[in-house]
């Protein structure tokens, strides 16, 4: 082995990521693409250097996950310099648009050897003398939602900066994934991790399964196929929703999670009604400068019994938010391994519904003057729970996302 090359043990999150792709097959699933829509005059060696230096910050970004006496280690390469490949689309007339979404795809699909490469990529179309799209994909064991914010804002301040000669835009990072790994499992141990076992095993105990009604019989084996359904909230709804949530001392979220439980139960005729909430789970200081696989999902049961009104059903959850919330520290991973609770092929343990509301900026990203950015989704075509809702907070809006099990659900039942 190089001897520049060093080890550290993996996180909980990336021992659970590393055994799912392997679950899944390599399905692309835990992929997490992006695409920028670059226009302007986009100076390509800027572009590279900038990103080769946010993968020299961020250890991460050269981390792979080999095998060891059959757990993933940590493998931290040493930084290196970057080639974007560029796919020129400017001849291609009015099938460029056909080819583009192809190139989308294929990038966004595409593998990650977890044990032999760096978990993300970078590549480039170019459309035309000052028109590119940068795709950048992902594997979710080294990435979150609050690592694209942390991506965006330093790879903007880099190309700014080398762009126009101005001096270093950056501090340096207080610490690393590694110490986050080392910190966590020293942490997570003797009488901490033994008071977050004894509440999540009351909390969970006698857990039902949330079956929704689906279109077809769930297959014996996952297939993880999956797709995205989006609608806006509108402006006075969402103003509504902040509204009564004020007047009940509650936050927007407690009142949506509180409204998509009594949807579930509608659906499911259930009374008791287990959703999975994703946290950040930065609880390590400095953590919230880097990039890596923090998230961490806590299991919030909604309490319908007794024909609750919506303003006593609303009490509940938010005192059930708070408390899991309050032993949010317990990590998923751990706690599926502690709990070992029955497993169905193919679905996911504890909660097989999801639910989050996410604060984004929705101005686009701006590099330097002159070019302008426009950030977007690229679908997958995965799923990992039966159904998973998150709600985008724009300014005023709320953007709704579902992302469902097309072998469970056509789109036309998940839109209704």
């Amino acid at each position: 082995m190089n001897a520049a090359v060093r080890s550290a043990p993996a996180s909980f999150a990336q021992r659970q990521f590393w055994l799912l792709d392997r679950l899944t097959g390599g399905h692309p699933v835990y992929n997490a693409p992006r695409r920028y829509h670059l226009t302007g005059p986009l100076d390509v060696p800027v572009l590279e250097r900038a990103l080769e230096e946010i993968a020299r910050r961020h250890e991460t970004l050269r981390t792979r996950l080999p095998e060891r006496k059959g757990e993933p280690i940590q493998e931290i390469l040493p930084a290196s310099s970057l080639h974007i490949p560029v796919v020129d689309l400017t001849a291609q007339g009015d099938a460029t648009r056909d080819r583009l979404a192809a190139f989308e795809r294929a990038e966004s699909r595409r593998a990650f050897d977890l044990a032999t490469e760096p978990p993300w990529r970078a590549s480039l179309a170019r459309l035309g003398p000052t028109e590119h799209v940068l795709f950048l994909t992902f594997h979710h064991v080294v990435f979150d939602g609050w690592s694209r914010l942390v991506l965006e804002k330093e790879l903007a301040a880099l190309y700014k900066a080398f762009v126009s000669g101005e001096p270093w835009p950056l501090g340096d990072l207080p610490v690393q994934y590694a110490d986050y790994a080392a910190w966590e499992y020293e942490r997570l141990s003797g009488d901490l991790l033994e008071r977050l076992l004894a509440y999540w095993q009351e909390q969970l105990s006698e857990l039902p399964f949330v079956e929704l009604p689906t279109d077809r019989q769930r297959p014996p084996r996952a297939s993880f196929d999956g797709a995205r359904h989006q609608f806006e909230v509108p402006v006075k709804l969402a103003h509504r929703v902040r509204s009564f949530a004020a007047s009940q001392k509650a936050t927007p979220f407690m009142t949506l999670m509180a409204l998509f439980q009594a949807l579930v139960s509608r659906l499911t005729g259930l009374d008791d009604v287990p959703v999975g909430c994703p946290t950040s789970g930065r609880t390590m200081p400095g953590t919230e400068a880097l990039i890596g696989c923090f998230i961490n999902p806590v299991v919030v049961r909604g309490d319908l019994s007794g024909n609750p009104t919506f303003k006593e059903l609303l009490g509940r959850t938010r005192q059930r938010t708070i408390q899991a919330l309050s032993h949010a520290e317990l990590r998923f991973e751990l706690l599926v391994l502690k709990l070992r609770p029955e497993r169905v092929q193919g679905v996911n343990p504890l909660f097989q519904v999801l639910f989050q509301l996410r604060t984004f900026p929705r101005t686009p990203m701006e590099m330097l003057p002159g070019l302008t950015v426009e950030s977007g989704f690229v679908d997958t075509g995965g799923a990992t729970v039966d159904q998973a809702w998150s709600l985008n907070t724009y300014g005023d809006c709320f953007a709704a996302e579902v992302d469902y099990d097309t072998a469970l659900f056509d789109e036309s039942t998940v839109r209704r």
